[in-house]
């Protein structure tokens, strides 16, 4: 036998179930924006991470580069020597005649 329920406590229960409706899919919904905050801050940490490491080696293979130019310049230089000009364009030591 079901206890009689007056229409004002049915409103209430229609209005408190409705709200624990409303607030479960609010809470769902910040559910699903923390994870995706978080996989976002993962993906934002790995890419600054991959960013960090081909800057390294930009700055590494810029290093290189330079100290490979600097060792081409004294083999140009000491090949003018050897061949007869100097950095003026003068005759060298097998330039003479």
């Amino acid at each position: 036998m079901q206890i009689p329920i007056s229409r004002k406590r049915r409103r209430l229960l229609l209005s408190v179930r409705v709200s624990l409706i409303l607030i479960m899919g609010a809470a769902r919904y910040i559910e699903n924006a923390v994870q995706l905050q978080k996989s976002s801050g993962n993906k934002l940490s790995d890419t600054i991470e991959l960013t960090k490491q081909v800057t390294e080696q930009l700055a590494s293979g810029a290093e290189s580069a330079a100290e490979a130019a600097d060792q081409m310049e004294q083999v140009v230089s000491q090949l003018q020597q050897v061949v007869g000009k100097d950095k003026q364009g003068r005759q060298g030591l097998y330039g003479r005649k």
